[in-house]
């Protein structure tokens, strides 16, 4: 994503995700669904938080629509935010808020009344698209057309851009070309190795300003590899926290209660653990006769790494949905669903992204520990959850 300031990526980076934290509170009692494949027509009131295979909402909305899947589909009127993840996103129909999607590929054909985000492997972004206020895109292969109300930002290795754009355009890639169907009513400033193709017949009625990018040949597959993996990692993080909760809803529910109760406690013991489990672990190892408990402790740490993470942002979701502190299966769903999405959203920016990480593994180790530790001592019962 293209900034001008580092304070304005930061200031944006913490904007996307207090949006997303609020993003559930409109309405009391939102619908949630997790299944193999889910369709959904007809008229729903209130916001919808959906996890499956297969996605495909051709309902009117009356509220937001959180989806995450192998292939997510979403048309016909949403009336608030559309927030998405999945190897295929599709926006179409109307939204009347705000769309933030990432994917292996996102195609957007839609009318948006607010901004508009989307980072995948590919970008497609039809000509009947009309976004409202500003755009922000970026992915391996991005191709923009349509209409955008105010400014537009692009990032990608491959950028083909052909909107009617209001405002100032700023593109950064290995490979630009602006075609004979753009309109920029505003400067179009570009960061590149090279210059771009500008077609004659494109409209610019602002400046043109080439920033010189000295890219490396494998630059642009590196740039590419990037988002694939972040991609994946999301979508990777959204699988196994279904598995986790459906296998272990209890350990879940009680590792996140003891993140809300206990947080610096879980902040220390979990930073203590992150130093002390490898190191141990090596030290095993080295001694030849421990080797088998120092390769069990190391696999261990690994798992509990993740599985730290993800009580970490089901800690993040159990908070946007104004305490709603997992007491079933589907609310554990819908807070770790919601957490990935704000993750997702802070790994569009490197710095944010991997300080969130770290300090969520961290915290969601510790508090991991601490259930545990608590359960083994008789200082707490296994948390109940409902089938």
């Amino acid at each position: 994503m293209i900034t001008t300031t580092r304070a304005g990526r930061y200031a944006r980076c913490v904007g996307l995700a207090l949006v997303l934290l609020v993003a559930s509170e409109a309405l009391p009692a939102p619908a949630q669904e997790v299944a193999g494949a889910l369709v959904k027509r007809g008229v729903l009131a209130g916001n919808l938080y959906l996890a499956g295979s297969r996605i495909d909402v051709r309902a009117d909305v009356d509220g937001d629509v959180v989806a995450t899947g192998g292939r997510v589909s979403v048309g016909n009127v949403v009336r608030g935010d559309v927030l998405a993840a999945g190897g295929l996103v599709t926006v179409a129909g109307e939204v009347r808020d705000d769309v933030r999607v990432a994917g292996g590929a996102v195609e957007m054909t839609a009318t948006i009344a607010g901004d508009a985000l989307a980072a995948g492997g590919s970008v497609s972004i039809a000509p009947e698209t009309h976004i409202g206020r500003r755009a922000w895109f970026a992915g391996g292969e991005v191709d923009v057309r349509g209409r955008v109300a105010r400014s537009l930002r692009v990032a990608g290795a491959t950028i083909r851009m052909g909107a009617e754009v209001q405002g100032d355009v700023e593109l950064a890639g290995a490979e630009i070309e602006v075609l004979p169907s753009a309109q920029i009513g505003g400067n179009l400033t570009y960061r590149s190795p090279r210059p771009a193709v500008i077609h004659p017949d494109a409209r610019i009625v602002g400046t043109v300003t080439h920033r010189q990018v000295d890219t490396p040949p494998v630059g642009r597959w590196v740039a590419v590899a990037g988002w694939l993996a972040r991609i994946a990692l999301v979508l990777s993080l959204a699988l196994a926290g279904l598995m986790l909760v459906l296998l272990f809803p209890g350990l879940t529910a009680g590792a996140v209660q003891t993140l809300r109760r206990s947080v610096w406690s879980s902040l220390g013991l979990g930073f203590a653990l992150l130093v002390a489990a490898p190191v141990a672990a090596v030290l095993l190892i080295a001694t030849g006769i421990g080797a088998p408990l120092g390769l069990a402790l190391g696999a261990t740490y690994l798992v509990a790494l993740l599985t730290g993470i993800l009580i970490a942002v089901a800690f993040v979701g159990a908070v946007a949905t104004r305490g709603v502190w997992t007491t079933t299966r589907g609310r554990l769903v819908l807070s770790l669903l919601i957490g990935v999405l704000v993750l997702g959203v802070l790994m569009l920016f490197p710095l944010a992204g991997a300080l969130a990480t770290t300090i969520g593994t961290v915290w969601g180790l510790g508090a991991l520990a601490l259930h545990g530790h608590r359960l083994y001592a008789g200082a707490a019962k296994p948390s109940t959850t409902e089938p």
